[in-house]
Formats: structure tokens, sequence, C-alpha cells
């Protein structure tokens, strides 16, 4: 490859070349290598751009390939110099960059690099400060190996650095900066961060220029505060002083002379708010908490900092730092002429920059402080809606408004500081402490705040609109976001301003637009407040519908439109007289723009289905004239018969049919028509259901006549001989019979009908209409006909023949049969069958024989007797508490057959209503037998019925207080009592009316008793239930969840996630033994419970604050414990760990002790990975390391893709590491790069 080569050759030598080194079957020599090395070296130096720019991307993968032996390249490339000093580096920096980013693991060879290139770099400092070449390659290093550069070494650099940021060039000294901050980030003891302060205020003082001296300073202190915000938070009051000196807080009113003058202290004081941004967005801990007030004062002044207004500065603004520098303001015309052009982000002028990055530190205080919020109030609020009716700048207007939408946010009832609020008060809860955060503990309540000043804050916005209405125009979203959050944040808005808002932006949109924005406004609205509070708006609300329904190219705008039309309908609707005016205005609007979306065929379904949706609800709630009803009905006969809105049309006539409001209009032929449909339809069975509700609702609504009737019986028939009958249409269909058997004649088709009602009388949910059907068979038949009928179906102990019989017996008065069906009861004769009449019966009359002929078969060895004898109890007692509800608690307290009797209760509280002091008893009784009980907690097979009784106690009677305070006093003599009362949420917490009306401290202790102390007792069955009821708390009420699971968490990684042994017993099977692992379902759950926290944190921003667990500690334990345990634990850690990433992208920043968290991850991952099979493994074993092998595969990828995109940040060497993982786990595994 000499110079003489024609250069597209040696272009094409040098490709070739560069895959045959990649190619890893080909075996090179170390002389090979450095021959190599050689060849690039000179090809950097080759006159054609094309074969440098190939040498300089062989430099990315040479490292890997020489290994130890690139340091003779490193120190061949770094006597390269530049021959003229350029503001671009070389190719020889570059190449250099490309071997320092993709170094091999090995901590030998980066500190070797680190002394060939470090002393070489700080050796002349005249060449550092004017050659760019040399800061390029000390951020390299500090970026990619700083941390193996010894303390002394990074406290020498960072000393270089510091002057280097003062005295270089301009760009040098930037690039110095940036340079100090990749470096800080390897610092990890306080005495190192100390020393690097202490010497950067030494060369400060050096400076010649006080106010670029000080620029420097804070740019440079900026850049540490982001790189190591741990170590520096310890720092800040350090220089706090300092800081307000460079603000000058006390002359702000006293506007200098020359104008060059005043930027410059601008430009101090815009410096001084870059750093206090970074401290409050990074730093966390005592001395920053400590500070926010200092620094919410500094917002409140310069979000009103103005030198150059005319006539008004700042005057009222800054009393809470300074009411004595009143007489010291001053104000001066001359400075009119400097007022800057609003549309030039590039103008010399800092004044606005200064007031938009205030902005920033106050949104940065409520992001990371939200307990702070209250303060945020107390000081800034006023100053905030003061500017907002004063602004001109555009850039200062624009983030005023983002600040203030973020602070109604963070007021609402859902919002960041009330999430918090809660987590104290649970917190307050569980430890019988009170916390002393004073923002905490205000009597300047947010909402209360905001309910006060509501007035004045709606007459704010509505002047910034009207005078602001280039930003209105240009920035509508943001006005829109503004409104809508303040709208949730006071639960609604006055009917003055509701009309006032739609009004004004109504008239400064140049073109109505569909926006998130817009919809979230306007959905606020319609969420708290009610149509007629719209006045004059109602009319731009609908054009502004009518605008989004009419855009059919635009699907998006079109279903947002149409979400608000429903959501308009189902909340709004209604047919008062007060209303009929807003009524007819909204289906005179809307109906025909529905009509046509629903019958054009070239929209999309899910436009036609939401448009049906709300016909519907026009039509069931508001009066319409006849001409729009028969379109309505013309529009179904059309989407019938379309298969994908078949199934909706079914749907929508039955809702309609159901409400009345359109029979009116109905005639012979669109009935007829919509039968021979639904009629149709029932052998389909994705239909059957749907068909079958149209066909009940035209019977009810007495819709049909004697020919409707006969065909609807003919193709019941045919669905019966279908097995087309289940429990979910038995009671339509019971229904539809009933009403036909009004007007048609079965004598001809008894037996046929008859067995239709026999096999319907296999679902439960049929008893319900039997009476009425078996009412009108009656009237065509005699009982005894019928009877002699039913039983040629089946024998009297067939449940479905004696239901059928007893509600016969019920209909026709025979009071004959029922004294003999009771004689057989006392004779112990056909029982089965006479608890099935005898229960039947009971729905109908009181038999008048008192519970212990039913309760003394609770004791019976057939199941099915226990079963009936437990249904029949409590339908009698039920349907006639007052008489036998104490006869049954008397046998209740004294039996030793607690499951069904438990489950007779259970029934009964489920389907009747006790008094208060009847619920106290019950509740007593309960307590009083699962605190009696002797047997094994493990072989309490019953709890969960007594369970069910305490929870609908609970719930329904308020008892939850009670059985808590039982609970808290419970030892463990009293373990079955309390495994029944850990078992109570899985039937509360789905009541969603139990958890808005309980209060909140009653459901934390309530959580805290039924999960903490279960987990962690020694009890298998006790752990399993407290760790179902984590995982359901973290779907009902995952604030209350959260709090829980960052408390046990420790203890949850040190005992729980692990295989214990004690749970692994041994059984044979055949000749085979195997071992089975009962605690394997409970440390599934464990990890579920950890994924479902960050998927809940994912969907729910607000909650993030609430959760304070240190993962980097438990890190190496989870991942290790859950890859090496059973598949399905496994698979969910591996989606758990890449949800941890996406929160905690930092995570391997940290080390614990002597644990360094990312090399256990990587030696975890290859063990995983390269684990053995015997020999003699069987299949079952091997399929199991396979499907393991894929799924890390998998996570790989996934986590490589977080890696590539800085989603996981790993540290330079770490990063190499890395690389060096998946290119081994490439070559090994050649599913890697097909494994989806």
């Amino acid at each position: 490859m000499t110079k003489d080569t024609d250069p597209d050759l040696r272009f094409m030598a040098l490709n070739d070349l560069e895959r045959e080194m990649a190619n890893s079957s080909v075996n090179v020599s170390s002389n090979q290598l450095i021959a190599y090395s050689e060849i690039l070296l000179r090809c950097l130096d080759d006159e054609f751009s094309e074969v440098r720019t190939q040498s300089l991307k062989c430099f990315e993968s040479v490292s890997f390939r020489l290994r130890q032996d690139i340091l003779p390249l490193i120190k061949e490339l770094s006597k390269k110099k530049p021959k003229k000093i350029s503001i671009t580096s070389t190719i020889y920096t570059m190449a250099l960059h490309n071997i320092l980013k993709n170094l091999p693991p090995n901590e030998e060879l980066y500190t070797s690099v680190i002394g060939i290139l470090l002393p070489e770099i700080l050796e002349d400092k005249r060449l550092f400060f004017t050659e760019i070449d040399y800061i390029e390659i000390l951020n390299d290093i500090a970026t990619y190996i700083g941390n193996f550069m010894t303390k002394k070494q990074i406290a020498n650099t960072l000393a270089f650095l510091n002057d280097a940021a003062f005295n270089a060039d301009t760009i040098i000294a930037k690039k110095s900066i940036l340079a100090c901050n990749a470096l800080i980030k390897n610092i990890d003891d306080d005495s190192t961060i100390s020393a690097f302060i202490d010497n950067l205020a030494e060369v400060y003082k050096g400076s010649n220029n006080p106010i670029e001296g000080k620029i420097t300073f804070l740019s440079i202190f900026a850049a540490a505060v982001s790189g190591n915000p741990g170590l520096m938070s310890n720092h800040i009051t350090q220089i706090w002083e300092f800081l307000l000196q460079c603000l000058q807080i006390n002359e702000i009113q006293r506007i200098d002379d020359d104008y060059e003058a005043q930027q410059k202290s601008d430009m101090l004081r815009l410096e001084v708010m870059t750093v206090l941004v970074k401290v409050f967005t990074f730093c966390r801990g005592d001395n920053v908490d400590a500070l926010v007030v200092d620094a919410l004062s500094i917002c409140q002044v310069f979000v009103s900092y103005d030198p150059y207004k005319t006539g008004e500065a700042n005057s009222d603004d800054d009393e809470s730092l300074n009411n004595e520098e009143d007489e010291n303001e001053e104000t001066d015309d001359d400075y009119s002429d400097y007022e800057q052009d609003d549309d030039d982000d590039d103008n010399d002028d800092f004044s606005w920059k200064l007031r938009v990055a205030s902005l920033s530190l106050l949104t940065s205080i409520i992001q990371n402080f939200p307990i702070k919020l209250p303060l945020v109030f107390k000081y800034n609020i006023n100053s905030l809606l003061n500017r907002l009716t004063q602004e001109k700048i555009k850039n200062v207007l624009t983030a005023l408004v983002e600040t203030l939408a973020y602070i109604f946010e963070s007021s609402s009832s859902e919002g960041v500081y009330y999430s918090l609020l809660s987590s104290r008060a649970m917190a307050e809860t569980t430890t019988g402490r009170r916390f002393s955060d004073v923002s905490m503990q205000t009597d300047d309540d947010p909402y209360t705040v905001l309910l006060g000043q509501s007035k004045q804050i709606c007459d704010c916005i509505a002047e910034f609109i009207e005078k602001s209405q280039t930003v209105a125009i240009e920035r509508i979203d943001l006005t829109l976001k503004l409104l809508a959050k303040l709208t949730n944040a006071l639960g609604g808005l006055d009917s003055k301003y509701i009309q006032l808002y739609i009004v004004s932006l109504n008239k400064v949109w140049t073109s109505l637009v569909g926006t998130p924005e817009a919809f979230s406004f306007f959905s606020a609205l319609l969420k708290f407040d009610s149509l007629e509070s719209f006045g004059n708006g109602l009319l731009c609300l609908i054009e502004y519908l009518r605008f989004c329904l009419s855009n059919d190219t635009n699907h998006r705008l079109v279903i947002d439109g149409l979400n608000l039309v429903n959501e308009i309908f189902d909340k709004h609707l209604s047919e008062d007289f007060s209303r009929q005016g807003i009524m007819m205005q909204l289906v005179n609007s809307f109906t025909d723009q529905l009509l046509e979306k629903i019958n054009n065929k070239t929209l999309s379904t899910e436009i036609r289905l939401q448009s049906l949706n709300a016909i519907v609800s026009l039509s069931c709630k508001v009066s319409m004239d006849t001409d729009k009803k028969h379109q309505i009905l013309g529009m179904f006969t059309q989407t019938i018969s379309t298969e994908v809105l078949a199934y909706n049309t079914l749907n929508a006539i039955a809702k309609v049919v159901k409400a009345g409001k359109i029979l009116d209009v109905v005639t012979a032929g669109w009935l007829k028509s919509i039968l021979d449909y639904a009629l149709e339809y029932l052998s389909m069975s994705e239909l059957n259901n749907a068909s079958l509700k149209v066909i009940k609702e035209f019977s009810q609504a007495q819709l049909l006549d004697l020919e409707d009737g006969q065909r609807i019986l003919n193709y019941l028939e045919k669905l019966h001989s279908e097995k087309m009958f289940s429990s979910s249409n038995c009671v339509d269909i019971g229904v539809i019979m009933a009403q036909v058997l009004k007007r048609a004649r079965v004598a001809n088709d008894l037996p046929l009908t008859v067995s239709l009602v026999v096999d319907l009388c296999a679902y439960d949910k049929f008893d319900d209409v039997l009476l009425a059907l078996m009412s009108q068979l009656l009237k065509q038949n005699s009982e005894e006909n019928l009877t002699q009928l039913i039983q040629q179906f089946g024998k009297t102990t067939d449940l479905k023949i004696s239901k059928m019989l007893a509600v016969l017996t019920v209909v026709s008065r025979n009071d004959i049969s029922i004294g003999n069906i009771l004689e057989n009861l006392r004779n112990g004769k056909d029982l089965y069958f006479s608890l099935i009449f005898l229960n039947q019966v009971s729905k109908s009359i009181d038999l008048n024989i008192g519970l212990e002929p039913f309760l003394m078969l609770f004791s019976s060895q057939k199941q099915n007797i226990v079963n009936m004898s437990v249904k029949t109890v409590s339908t009698i007692v039920s349907k006639y508490s007052e008489k036998y509800l104490h006869e049954f608690l008397d046998y209740l307290k004294q039996t030793t057959f607690l499951t069904p009797s438990f489950k007779c209760l259970a029934f009964i509280l489920n389907n009747s209503h006790v008094t208060n002091e009847e619920a106290g008893e019950i509740f007593q009784i309960i307590v009083e037998i699962e605190k009696s009980l002797t047997i094994n907690v493990e072989e309490n097979t019953g709890y969960e019925n007594a369970a069910s009784c305490l929870s609908t106690l609970i719930t329904e009677y308020g008892l939850l207080e009670s059985m808590l305070s039982i609970l808290s006093e419970s030892s463990s003599s009293m373990s079955n009592l309390a495994i029944t009362i850990g078992s109570t949420p899985k039937f509360t917490f789905p009541n969603e009316t139990f958890l808005e009306e309980t209060s909140l401290q009653l459901l934390v202790k309530y959580a805290e008793q039924t999960t903490n102390n279960y987990i962690f007792n020694n009890s298998l069955r006790f752990k399993e239930t407290g760790i179902s009821n984590l995982n359901l708390f973290m779907s009902k009420k995952p604030n209350i969840a959260i709090s829980l699971i960052s408390k046990i968490m420790p203890n949850i990684m040190e005992s729980e996630i692990k295989a214990n042994k004690e749970y692994v017993r041994t059984q044979f099977i055949g000749p085979y033994k195997h071992k089975i692992d009962d605690g394997l379902n409970y440390r599934k759950q464990i990890f579920e419970s950890i994924y479902y926290l960050f998927k809940t944190l994912e969907d729910n921003k607000n909650l993030v604050f609430l959760c304070n667990i240190k993962w980097a500690l438990y890190f190496n334990k989870f991942f290790d414990c859950g890859i090496k345990d059973d598949q399905s634990i496994a698979s969910v850690c591996l989606l758990t760990v890449l949800k941890l990433f996406e929160r905690e992208p930092y995570i391997f920043d940290h080390d614990i002790g002597d644990v360094d968290i990312f090399d256990g991850f990587i030696n975890r991952n290859r063990k995983a990975l390269s684990k053995k099979i015997a020999d003699n493994a069987v299949k079952q074993d091997i399929e199991k390391q396979n499907n393991l092998v894929k799924m890390i595969i998998r996570f790989l990828k996934k986590t490589n893709i977080l890696v590539e995109n800085n989603k996981l940040i790993l540290s330079g060497n770490q990063r190499a590491t890395w690389s060096a993982f998946i290119s081994e786990a490439r070559s090994k595994f050649p599913i890697f790069n097909s494994e989806d």
C-alpha cells in the first residue's frame, strides 16, 4: 500500500484488510498485528481523503485486536503534533478518540494509557491553552477511562482544567469546563471535591476581569454540580453567600448608566441562575432543602426583573427580601430606548433571559421538591400572576404559562403534592410519629389558596389572553393546557370565566385547530361544569366539535371530537324542562352529521362505532322530531346488515327500544326487517346474546304479533337443538318465552316447549324468570298434564325437574303437594328432590317450619345434599330475615360444621340487609368462632367463607375499625382468626364505594396489617396471603401499596426472594422422585409485585415521589436470585430489570462497598448463558436451559438498545466491557441476531 499505488486500490486494499482482520476464523500473528497498526498509521497521512477516512474508521476496532499491543500505537499518535493552530482537532486526535472510546476492558491497560497520555497533555500549559487537540484527548480520557485515574491524577488534572477555563482560548476554555464535568463524575470522596473547590476559588482570585472571572467560576461550579451532584450537595452552602453577592439583589433597582456594564451584571446574574437551576435539579439533602425558601425569594425578585420598563420596575416583587430598599428605588426613562425586540432570541439584553431562568428555577424546585408547593404559593404565585398581564417578551410568556400550568397541575387533588401529603399521612399512621417538614404543615394549603384567589387568577388569565394575542395564537396549545390544568385543580370554573375563555379563544384562533390540549380543556370543563355554565361559549364549543367531525381526512381529530361529543351526551343529556333549549340545540347540531358518519362506508369502523354510540345516547335521553326518529330507524336497517357494525347495532337497537322515545314511529315493516336479522343472527355465537336482547325488548314493548311470536319460538327450538343455551342468555330467553306465550299457543308443541324450559332450568339465573314462564304455561294446560310432561324428561331427583315441579306447585297453589314434600323431608325420603323443591317454593312463600329440618342436613355425608340445604336455608333467611336470622345465628354459635354454615351466612349477607346491631352481633360470633379453632392454619379450608362474611360486614356496615383492633391484638394462638381477616382484602378492595368512603388512615392501617405482618410470618399460608394482598393494593390503591413496599423492601430482599428449603418436599410419582417447591408461587408473586411497582410508576408519574427505594442496594441480589430461579420467575425478573433500567438509568454509577454492581450484572448473565447441562440430562431440562438462554438474549438485546440510546448510562470502561460482552454473546449464540 505505497503512495505510488492507485488511490482507489489503496482504499479497496485497506477495506479488504479490515474485513480479513474481522474474520474470526483467520489466525493473526502478533507480527501481523504490528504491521496492521503501522499500515493504519501510515494511511492517516495519505493524500487522499477516502483512504484517510477509511483508516480512521479502522481505528474503532484496532484496540480490541491489539489489546495490550495498542500502547505503542498510542505513543506514536501522541507524538503527532499539529503543524498549525486550528479550531478543529487533527486526524491523529480523531484516531486517538476512536481508540479510547473502544478500549477493551482491562484495568492495567487503562492505567498504562493514562500514564502515556496524561503527562504529555499536562506538560506544556501554553500549548494546551492554544491547541485544541490536547483538550479533546483529555476529554476522552476523562469520559472513557477517567475512573481509573488516581486521586492525585484527578486532583492535578482538575486544577489544570480550572486554570485553562480561566486563561485558555475561548473554545478550549469551554471544553475544559466540559472535561471538568466528565472527570468529576469519577470522584468518590469529599476531600477531593473540597480540594477542587479550594483550587477553583484560588484560580478565581487571580483572574484579572472580576465579572468574567465570576462567570467562569460559576460555569465550572455548575458543571461540577451536574457531574457529581451527590458530593457537590455538601458544598452548596459553602458558596451560597458568593452566589447572592453575584446576584446583587440589593442593587437590582439601580440601573447602570453604562448599558454594557448593565448587561455584564445581568450576564453574571444569569450564570448564577444557571447554577441554581442545576443545584435544585440534581442535588438533594438537608443542605439544599434548607435553601429552598431563599431560592423561591430569588425567583420572586427576578420573575419580574425588567430594568428597561418605563416607569415601573420590580417595585412590589422583592419585598420579602428587602423591604428597606424601597427608598433606593429609581427609574430612568432614558432606558426605555433599550427595550428589546421580543422576536430576537439572540438580543444582547439579558434581563428577559433572567426572567426565563427564574421560571426554570421555580419549575425545577416544584418538580424536585414537590412538598414545598405551599411555599411556592406563599412567595411566588402573586408575582407570577402580575407578570402574566405585564410581560411582552414571547419567550418569557411561554415559560411563564408553562410554569403556571405545572403549578396548577401539582395543586390538583391527583397531583404530586397531595399524593405526597397522603404518603405523609400514611407514614404517620404506620410509624406513629409526626413529620416536621414546615411546608407540609403550613395553613397555606394549595387548594385553599387557589380557591381563595380563583377570581384573581381567572381575571389575570383572561387579561393575558386579551393582551398577548401573539402568544395565544402561536402557542394556543400552552394556553389551553394552562386552562385545563386550572380547571382540574379548582374542580371547575365559574360560568363567567368559562364563557369568557371560550369566546376569547374562539376570537383569536385564526383557524379551528384540533390539539390534545384543546380536548383536554373542553374535557375538564365537561367533567366539572354543566352545559348551562358555558353560556355563549356553548355555541363556540358546538362549532368547534362540528369542525372536528367534518374533517374526515384527519382520523385522530374526528375521533377526539367524537369522544367529546360522547362525553357530553353521556353526562349532560336530560329531559329537564329547563334544559329543553340546550337539548334541542345539541340534537339539531349533531344528529345529521353523526348519521352521515355512520352511513359513510369509507370511514373507519372506529369512527362509525363512536358515532353510533352518540346517536344511541341522543335517542335514549332526548325527545326529537319525527323526521329525525325516522332517520335513526333507517340508519339501523343499514348498519345491522354490515358485518363490522352488526353487534353494536343490535345492542343499540335494544337500548333505544328499551328507552321508548322512538317507539311511536316504529312501523311494522321496520320491525319485521330488524326481527329477520335478529333471528338470523341467533345461530351466530358472537351475535347470539345481542340478538336475544333485541327480541326481548321487542317482546316487552308489546311490539310483536302472534306470527312474530310463533317464528321466535321456532327459532328458539332451533337454538335449543344446536345447544346454544347458556348462563349468559338463559334469562333473556325466559323473558322472551314468557312474553310470547301471552299470545302464541303451544298446545301442539308443548313437549318441545317444556324440553326447552327443562334445559334452561340448569342455570341458577333462570330462577328469576321461571315463575312467570310457568304461569303462562299453566294458562294453556292443566297442572296434571304439565306435571306428567315434566316428569317425562327426568327423575324428580334431577335439579331441573324438581325446580319446574316446585314452581308449578307454587303457581297452581297446590298446598297438598307442598305438604307431601315436607313430609318426605322429615322422613329423609327423596332428600335432594325435596330440598330443591322446597328451595324453589321458599322463594315465593314462607313454609313456616323453621330452619331445623334443613340445618341438620349440613352434616350430611353427601355433598349435593349439603349444598342444597345451604341454598335453601340462605333462601329462607334472606327472604324472611326478621323471622329466621336469629335462629340461624344460634345454630352458628354451637355448630361444628363451619364450612357450610359460613357459606350459608355469606349468601344471607349478600342477599339481605340486617340492622347495624345484628351486623355487630354476627361480627362477634365469627370472631369468637375463629378464635376458638384449634386446627392447624395450614389445614383450615373454610376460612375464605368466613372472610367473605367479614368483608360484607366491613363494606356494608362499617366494621373495619373493629376488625383491625382485633387483628392488632391477635397472638399466635389466634392464627385461624388472623388468616381469615387477612383474606378479607380480596373481597373488600374490589368494592370501589368502600375505597372511596373509607378514610385514608383506616385504609393504610388495613393494608399494613394484612401485608407486612403476614409476609414475614413463618407460615407459608400467611406469606402467600400477605403478598397477594400487596399486589391487590397495588392495582386498587397504588399510593398505599408504594408506601408499604418502600418500607418493607429491605426485609423482602433480605429474606423472601430466595428459595427456602423448608418449603421444598419430595414426592414419588411411580418409581421417580420429584422435588415440589411449595414456595414457588409465593416467590413469583414477590417478583410480580416489584414489576407492578415499576409499571405503576411508569403509568402515574405523580406517584414517583412516594417510592424512596435505593435500588442500587438490592440490584445484584434481586437479579441473581431471579435469574437462577424457576423460568416463570426468571422471566418476570428480566422484565422488571428492564423497567428498572428505564427508571434508574444511572443504576450502574453506584458501588455498594466493595461490590461492583455492573460487574456482578455481567457475571451473572455470563454464568446463566454458560450453564452446562449434564450429559444424562432429560429433554425437559435441556428445553428449560434453551428457553432461559432465549429469554436472556432477548433481554440483552433490549438492554443494548437502552445503552445505545443513552437511556442506560455506562461509564467509559463499563461501555467497553458491555460492548465486549455483547460481541461475545453474538459470536457464541447465533440466535442473538435473529431472536426477537
